[in-house]
């Protein structure tokens, strides 16, 4: 049984599969690397139903790309189990995908504002002051904060705006200063430096600073949510007024901050009206 050249393989059993040939690419000083796996034999035709002649076939599609040998066992393994034959058809196992989203207790937010001064370069705090006090001040998302200009900052009176191609958002009390003494303090066009391409994955960019093991973690997005929270929490907008100055139009955002927003003792009474 032959197979072509390339990165996927097929695993073929028709009528007495005494060997499955799995063909994967190693690495490239390596050359392609072919891997002969016996299969079962006459307990399979037995069991299957399958008999010489007959045009049934089990077919299995597996991508292979530069694996180490033990990850390529288990996904032989994978494969095997899938093309065993029962009475019914097993039902694949869902892992949920957990986002860490959670916000930033004030507790943390002290630690993350803290290791700014413990920074080794100017261009790390720098970079360490902007991503906190534009995440938690006015919830940009990681495209958005390699993209904000020195032009988009500007103040009202004693408010500090971020006027964005989408939108207007207002800066959080509690960050404004900094925002704006940070917007002052750029040199270049954009905040977090004009090499960057919008479109830098910003992960890499956090990797450049030093974080302690005993802070949190420095996550975009939970600096976003935290904002998000901070701005419902407030209970002054409506949903409408939310949306705009967040950016989001659908409803599956307040399904996943409702955990974390207060309920108040006299909503009874707020509900009432004047």
């Amino acid at each position: 049984m032959g197979l072509a050249a390339g990165p996927r393989a097929i695993l073929r059993g028709v009528d007495h599969p005494s060997l499955v040939e799995c063909r994967a690419p190693a690495a490239p000083s390596d050359g392609s690397v072919s891997q002969l796996v016996s299969a079962q034999r006459a307990r399979y035709g037995s069991e299957a139903g399958v008999h010489r002649g007959s045009r049934r076939g089990v077919y299995a599609e597996v991508h292979f790309g530069v694996r180490s040998v033990s990850t390529l066992r288990s996904q032989l393994r994978v494969v095997a189990k899938a093309n065993s034959q029962s009475i019914w058809t097993p039902t694949p196992q869902v892992i949920p995908r957990v986002p860490n989203r959670d916000p930033y207790s004030d507790g943390e937010i002290t630690q993350l504002l803290a290791l700014v001064g413990l920074q080794t370069t100017e261009r790390r705090r720098h970079i360490l002051d902007v991503t906190l006090h534009v995440g938690l001040g006015l919830g940009l998302t990681a495209p958005e904060m390699l993209a904000l200009r020195k032009t988009d900052i500007a103040r009202n009176g004693s408010a500090v705006l971020a006027n964005l191609p989408t939108r207007v958002v207002p800066a959080r009390a509690r960050y404004a200063a900094g925002i704006w003494r940070a917007a002052q303090r750029t040199s270049g066009a954009r905040l977090l430096g004009d090499h960057l391409h919008p479109t830098r994955a910003f992960e890499s960019l956090l990797r450049e600073l030093q974080i302690q093991p005993y802070t949190p973690a420095l996550k975009v997005r939970r600096l976003r949510t935290t904002w998000l929270v901070d701005v419902l929490s407030d209970g002054s907008l409506t949903i409408p007024e939310f949306w705009a100055i967040a950016g989001v139009r659908t409803g599956r955002v307040l399904d996943e901050l409702a955990p974390y927003l207060p309920t108040r003792s006299d909503y009874l009474v707020r509900a009432v009206g004047p």
